[in-house]
């Protein structure tokens, strides 16, 4: 082979990664996150983070497979230290982060990708800043998917060239 199959995305293991519905569930939020209705990425709704708010967190139990963490982040004079976080150190001692680019930006999508977890674990995806970030960040479109291998991998192990049979192997 000269490359790898690609790995297509599953199902989205995140309920209301859009906020349509409203309210920040299953989200556990603090002070400072509240469902913008002005602002979104697709649909009507966004979660918003003000100034110097804390982390929001979701806890997932998940079979073993391979992951990809992502949302759709909208920034005004964000500080630096935002990020999203993959964490499974309660299980695999592992945690996987993407950090936020600070300043004002539109849209833009930001991922985890490829996390391998080896055997089945309850992981905490987060949408964090570090304490006092100052600025504006809106999440939309957060999903968890598990990335799935083709149905079918298959390569010749010995090719025919020119009408050769090789009587060596199959």
């Amino acid at each position: 082979p000269t490359a790898l199959s690609p790995l297509t995305a599953g199902l989205n293991r995140l309920a209301n990664g859009d906020f349509e519905a409203g309210a920040t569930a299953p989200w556990s939020v603090g002070a400072g996150w509240s469902i913008d209705r002005r602002t979104a990425h697709t649909g009507s709704r966004s979660l918003r983070r003000e100034a110097g708010a804390s982390t929001a967190k979701v806890t997932l139990a998940l079979p073993a497979g391979t992951y990809r963490f992502s949302a759709w982040v909208k920034t005004q004079n964000l500080g630096g230290g935002a990020r999203l976080r993959f964490d499974a150190r309660l299980a695999a001692d592992r945690w996987f982060a993407t950090e936020i680019a600070p300043g004002t930006a539109n849209w833009r999508e930001y991922a985890v990708s490829d996390v391998v977890m080896p055997e089945p674990a309850t992981v905490s995806l987060s949408l964090e800043a570090d304490d006092g970030t100052a600025g504006t960040a809106w999440f939309d479109d957060v999903t968890l998917e598990a990335l799935l291998p083709p149905a079918l991998e298959t390569f010749l192990l010995y090719p025919n060239f020119r009408g050769t049979l090789f009587d060596d192997g199959p």
